[in-house]
């Protein structure tokens, strides 16, 4: 029986690696479980879809963008106040994730509208409409710091609602969300989902629970990623060099401006055990991405050698081979060490970052360490932190690959429950 799915991952431009590994981990599930399934993603980056996941079609997010834009209420704004202007707008989108359809036949009499914003909008629902569920890949981005994203992926999903199909949230990380607006906008997405997959047990149950969800019928599973970095075969990894990831961006705590002290701790860990750094990007953005941030605050003679800019999670993953711990201010880069065996000190100074790693210590509770890198101690903590997890032994490492490899078993579980529960849905029809 052939089927559609539609697919909304975390980030359209596909330079993420975390994003990109638990896009190819879905995508690589269903077709195992169903090799006849037509995907679709949306995304930015069409050539680099066809290069990571290949025979899956790319789909241009604009038309989600361009119904949001579509001003509903036909009245003059530009002599209103700016902050008027903005809760028009905000209306205007309540009332299309409200009412879409009632919505989409007002709009349609609108000159405006058929001149700007149609072609795109139909086009995004017709595929929508043509797909017979629509699935949100994992992430972290049901938080505040990516409203927008956030939003326009919950117009989506309102429109799978109203066209009947099944919609379902896997390994997502859900949290801090405090914006009363996004409450309501994610709890009404999260209440009508077929299923609901969580990376971890902590925040995201908490959440949940207040915006009313049932979470007794949501599943902990741990991180989508796993399902693919543990689809290979690979070895606890026994190398001698640190991994390091900075990830520098409002939302991490670690602003360009405070990283000086953070710098002189690391290089003391580093002169300690007289290692190298691997440098671990997640982030690929060539302007502000992990690489560039992290390389600007190590010294060019202590970089490994066999270093180079990853293109792919499995390469990515290959670095790891050659770290024996790793020093983190990404989440992602945590789990591709875990998932190698390779304990993690996690940089976290923000409750975004702090119930991230606590959510993912929680299934490694041997492996992984946080520490505060904006407390003046940094540099004491970060050293005794590296000291305990450089000594673990193989069994040690061994044990985190064993546990990787039941949260990999546990993702794939909760896809093919889906995907069975899809088939049901389709065969009644």
């Amino acid at each position: 029986m052939k089927m559609n799915i539609l697919i909304e991952n975390s980030g359209y431009h596909l330079r993420n690696l975390g994003d990109v590994a638990m896009l190819q981990a879905a995508c690589a599930v269903i077709k195992r479980i169903q090799p006849e399934a037509q995907l679709q993603v949306f995304t930015t980056a069409p050539d680099r879809l066809l290069q990571l996941c290949p025979g899956v079609e790319a789909l241009a997010p604009s038309g989600q963008a361009a119904w949001q834009a579509a001003k509903y209420f036909p009245i003059p704004r530009r002599c209103l106040p700016l902050a008027l202007q903005e809760w028009i707008f905000r209306k205007e989108k309540d009332f299309k994730y409200a009412q879409p359809i009632r919505a989409l036949g007002v709009l349609s009499k609108r000159a405006d509208y058929q001149a700007h914003h149609a072609a795109k909008v139909e086009a995004w629902i017709a595929a929508i409409e043509g797909a017979d569920a629509v699935i949100v890949t994992g992430g972290g981005f049901f938080t505040d710091a990516f409203g927008s994203h956030l939003e326009g992926l919950l117009h989506t999903l309102c429109w799978a609602r109203a066209k009947k199909r099944m919609t379902a949230f896997f390994g997502q990380g859900l949290g801090p969300l405090d914006d009363p607006r996004l409450r309501r906008l994610g709890g009404v997405a999260l209440r009508e989902a077929d299923l609901v997959t969580l990376r971890e047990n902590r925040q995201g149950l908490a959440l949940g629970t207040e915006l009313q969800c049932e979470t007794q019928n949501w599943l902990t599973t741990g991180d989508d990623a796993f399902a693919l970095l543990t689809s290979v075969p690979a070895n606890p990894a026994q190398g001698q060099s640190i991994g390091i990831n900075l990830r520098v961006a409002d939302y991490s705590a670690i602003s360009s401006g405070a990283t000086a002290q953070l710098a002189e701790a690391l290089e003391a860990v580093r002169v300690n055990y007289d290692a190298t750094w691997m440098p671990l990007p997640v982030d690929l953005c060539p302007d502000c991405g992990d690489s560039v941030k992290t390389l600007s605050l190590l010294k060019k003679e202590s970089v490994s050698a066999v270093y180079q800019l990853p293109e792919t999670p499995m390469d990515l993953f290959d670095l790891v081979g050659d770290c024996r711990v790793v020093i983190t201010g990404s989440y992602h880069a945590a789990v591709f060490a875990l998932a190698r065996g390779v304990p993690v000190v996690g940089l976290a100074a923000n409750p975004y970052y702090t119930d991230k790693f606590n959510g993912l210590a929680g299934f490694f509770p041997s492996g992984l360490r946080i520490v505060d890198h904006s407390k003046a101690s940094v540099r004491s903590e970060l050293l005794e932190a590296v000291t305990a997890l450089w000594r673990i032994s193989l069994s040690d490492r061994l044990e985190l690959c064993r546990q990787a490899q039941a949260i990999g078993d546990s993702v794939v579980g909760a896809y093919k429950y889906f995907m069975e529960e899809l088939f049901l849905r389709i065969g009644l029809h």
